[in-house]
């Protein structure tokens, strides 16, 4: 079985995608704080960590959301 054109299909250049970690309790990465309701990451708590991909000018940043966030949308 030929697999030099199967390893190359399976590659994924993550710099062009938004990256996105569940995270549990606080993260010393970053960041500290949910943007939807502005709330610090508190022990225990689930949330998600996103990565934008890199911008030539800006850079890359990140941002956190709780999952059960009460003004998180649908």
């Amino acid at each position: 079985m030929n697999t030099k054109g199967l390893t190359k299909a399976l590659t994924i250049d993550l710099t062009q995608y938004t990256v996105y970690e569940v995270r549990v309790g606080p993260d010393t990465r970053g960041p500290s704080k949910c943007n939807k309701c502005n709330q610090t990451f508190k022990v225990g708590e689930i949330w998600q960590r996103m990565k934008s991909p890199p911008d030539r000018d800006y850079g890359s940043y990140f941002i956190g959301v709780h999952c059960k966030c009460p003004t998180r949308a649908a």
